[in-house]
């Protein structure tokens, strides 16, 4: 099975980039985003967003600087290069591209919080990635999870499912959430859907508030919208992994030990001892931040 995360030395390296190259959550490029500059990747409506790797055989994929931060980059060479990069299997969202480098949106499917990391990376180091093959209902079919929230699969009738899904920002001083609860019918190898499913997609485009597609690559649910499923920040973009053990004994999930949602406060610093950290079976990611903590 290939690997979807980079190594320990390269994520330590990535996350310590980060704050130079991204804005934390994958978002809309800027409006004064220049043609030399990747601060982001645009949601299309008419068009899925691409999606590639880093090809096997190829050495760490580095990080290209934007126009802004020097006017010839981004190009070859130490001065254009940034410290953060990918390894051979990443999968990343694929943008426009400027000579001979794609702006590249990269998260980790392991990661433990979200935070997305945008780019120029050389565009001779990318490849396709592989659709999940033989696409049918059964394929959708579970609960997926990404550090930024969690969505769930279910069969429906003729052929169609029903998403459900929560997703989460922790903002400086409160939680920031959305929610999709929609029917669509899988088609072409996706699934699309504008606000509950009611209307079909391509009708909906101009009306609807939260516009989400779906598409099974290898062995991830890849997912991206339009930012208006939640409130400000929040978006159910990501790449998803199927949590297994979820679908055959809900509690253990729910059950396991649990960290605090956000850091301590100075409030809590000053108490004599932090309180235990326990957790009740809630049964959504949010309704558990709201209890003060998250449970894995």
């Amino acid at each position: 099975m290939a690997s979807y995360k980079l190594s320990t030395t390269g994520m330590a390296v990535l996350f310590a980039a980060a704050a130079l190259l991204a804005s934390g959550l994958f978002a809309p490029a800027a409006a004064d985003e220049g043609v030399g500059d990747c601060f982001g990747i645009d949601f299309d409506p008419q068009h899925p967003v691409a999606i590639g790797k880093v090809a096997a055989g190829k050495p760490r994929a580095y990080f290209a600087k934007n126009a802004t931060d020097s006017a010839s980059c981004p190009a070859a060479g130490a001065a254009c290069q940034e410290k953060a990069y990918l390894i051979p299997g990443n999968l990343a969202l694929l943008g426009k591209a400027f000579g001979t480098y794609t702006c590249v949106s990269y998260e980790s499917a392991q990661a433990p919080k979200p935070r997305w990391t945008d780019g120029w990376i050389a565009s001779a180091s990318l490849a396709p990635a592989t659709p999940a093959p033989a696409i049918s209902s059964s394929d959708w079919i579970g609960n997926w999870t990404h550090a930024g929230g969690e969505i769930t699969i279910t069969g429906g009738a003729d052929g169609g499912v029903t998403i459900r899904g929560e997703a989460f920002y922790q903002a400086a001083q409160n939680v920031h959430t959305g929610v999709i609860d929609a029917t669509a019918e899988p088609a072409n190898g996706l699934i699309e859907f504008a606000d509950d499913g009611s209307v079909p997609f391509d009708k909906a485009i101009a009306s609807a508030t939260c516009l989400v597609r779906m598409r099974r690559i290898e062995l991830l649910l890849v997912v991206e919208d339009n930012g208006g499923c939640g409130g400000a920040d929040v978006t159910f973009t990501g790449f998803y992994r199927k949590n297994n053990e979820s679908l055959r004994r809900p509690e253990a999930r729910l059950m396991r030990p649990c960290r605090l949602a956000w850091p301590r406060t100075s409030f809590q610093k000053t108490r004599t001892a932090a309180p235990a950290c326990s957790c009740r079976p809630h049964k959504s990611p949010i309704a558990r931040i709201a209890a003060g903590a998250l449970c894995f």
